[in-house]
């Protein structure tokens, strides 16, 4: 009796593990971080007095931003497949704000940041051909969400390329 019943177990068992998903999970306080959309916010502070840059094409454009986690929990700055990490994203758009490439330039935190807490990015963007465009500053969790898609403001600033 006892050896049918493993028997089934068993054969139930490599059936499972042969046919379906597994998802092993550890106890444990829920963290909600960066890799959840709901504790995503933040206020972006670019250095510039008037959001105008110029910067010559050969050139990368040295940008100092600071970012305040202003959500409900920490931003995560490594992860495997980098889900949840928390990166400095800008938009490249032409004058008339039509978009030419909306990953243009991506930098990481390079630790994690506390809910209150602030970043300062020293970003060096490379420049595109030369003429005048628009430059959006937002940041990203990798594999979750922009940050204006969960209500951050975005900063945008001139950029002309002599």
């Amino acid at each position: 009796r006892w050896s049918k019943r493993f028997r089934r177990i068993n054969t139930e068992v490599h059936f499972v593990l042969n046919n379906e998903a597994i998802f092993l999970l550890q106890k444990g306080n829920l963290v909600i971080d960066s890799r959840f959309y709901q504790s995503l916010a933040a206020k972006l502070t670019v250095d510039s007095s008037d959001l105008s840059f110029s910067s010559p094409a050969d050139q990368e454009l040295k940008i100092n931003v600071t970012a305040k986690n202003t959500g409900k929990g920490p931003w995560i700055f490594k992860n495997q497949q980098d889900l949840g990490v928390v990166k400095l994203g800008v938009h490249l758009f032409d004058a008339e704000n039509d978009m030419i490439d909306f990953d243009y330039y991506r930098l990481p935190i390079t630790s994690i940041v506390e809910a209150g807490d602030s970043y300062q990015f020293e970003a060096s963007i490379p420049m595109p051909k030369p003429g005048e465009y628009l430059i959006e500053f937002d940041l990203v969790a990798e594999g979750v969400s922009w940050f204006q898609r969960c209500g951050m403001e975005t900063t945008t600033a001139k950029l002309t390329v002599p």
